[in-house]
């Protein structure tokens, strides 16, 4: 897919999933949908999380997209806030009521390429 762009047009998408959920049920078949109708080139993604809950369980949002949006390992993840350093919840009840059976949760933002990425330097 990547050759036959070049020379030619490419399609920038930017989203911002707000945290892929509505009231922490996510809606990511939904998001997925709509980034496989526009077929994007480069896929920016705002609000998107990374979760770990208490069975070791581990989810992050673009990774998801990435599989599902056919955008194969062309993907990074770059954390903004996280439930521990930025958000200040330290008494139990208050982490449970907030966070459930998160023991870790993140929000950042996403980029996401069909022709992968380049280091310079």
């Amino acid at each position: 897919m990547g050759q036959e762009h070049l020379g030619g047009t490419l399609r920038l998408m930017t989203y911002n999933i707000a945290g892929a959920s509505s009231a922490f049920e996510p809606d990511l078949e939904g998001i997925a949908k709509v980034v496989s109708e526009i077929e994007p080139d480069l896929l920016a993604l705002q609000e998107a999380v990374e979760w770990t809950d208490l069975d070791d369980r581990r989810f992050n949002s673009v990774e998801y997209l990435a599989a599902a949006g056919g955008f194969g390992p062309n993907h990074h993840y770059g954390e903004t806030l996280n439930s521990s350093d930025h958000l200040n919840v330290h008494k139990a009840k208050f982490r449970k009521a907030i966070f459930g059976d998160l023991t870790r949760w993140s929000q950042g933002n996403g980029l996401l390429s069909r022709s992968g990425f380049l280091r310079l330097g």
